[in-house]
């Protein structure tokens, strides 16, 4: 999308109490509202893809729960202490197949690793009740 400036960007329409995550800021929304984000590159999650620590009660929530830190750290240096504890998680033989798709980190596709261990949430259920 297209600004006033002719500049593109990432357009989102977040619902009420939607939450959304910018370099590690926290924003909830109250009412209906529309953002544009510009800056090329800016590491964003929204809505459920936010997780507080409160959450993360299991392994794959615990991995998501490093796998977001990290994807919103700004330094290499914050990555790679993600990175070593993402290691400590991944002897975990729940957590194999995760590991391997998160994976993906070693070439700097945080989002899509996100994404993976973001949908073991629902099968995760019938092996932690």
């Amino acid at each position: 999308m297209a600004t006033e400036s002719g500049r593109k960007g990432l357009s989102l329409e977040l619902a009420p109490a939607e939450r959304l995550l910018i370099n590690g800021v926290t924003i909830i929304f109250t009412e209906r509202t529309r953002l544009l984000i510009t800056t090329p590159g800016a590491r964003v999650l929204h809505g459920k893809m936010v997780m507080n620590e409160e959450e993360a009660t299991t392994s794959a929530r615990g991995l998501y729960l490093l796998l977001q830190n990290a994807y919103m750290q700004s330094t290499d240096e914050g990555r790679s202490v993600a990175v070593a504890q993402l290691d400590e998680i991944a002897a975990s033989p729940d957590l194999q197949v995760a590991w391997n798709d998160a994976l993906n980190i070693s070439n700097n596709r945080w989002y899509p690793a996100l994404k993976r261990i973001y949908r073991m949430f629902e099968k995760e259920v019938t092996f932690y009740p």
